[in-house]
């Protein structure tokens, strides 16, 4: 069994932006290949990008309205 105990509510959130900020970072960056001219790994990191947010639609918009929040 395997449990998390975060100190309060703001720690849940925080962790649980953290880990999907790096998912979406691990996402955009697969396949990268530096030898590429710069034009096509942007467009790599971008179709890499709109991938992950078609496949975790909830967690992308946790992470937008947590970035924007207050």
């Amino acid at each position: 069994m395997f449990v998390v105990l975060f100190k309060n509510k703001e720690d849940l959130f925080v962790s649980t932006y953290m880990s999907i900020k790096s998912g979406i970072v691990r996402a955009m960056i697969s396949d990268f290949d530096d030898i590429l001219p710069i034009r096509d790994i942007l467009i790599r990191v971008w179709v890499n990008l709109f991938q992950y947010i078609s496949g975790n639609r909830a967690d992308f918009q946790f992470a937008e309205q947590f970035a924007n929040s207050p």
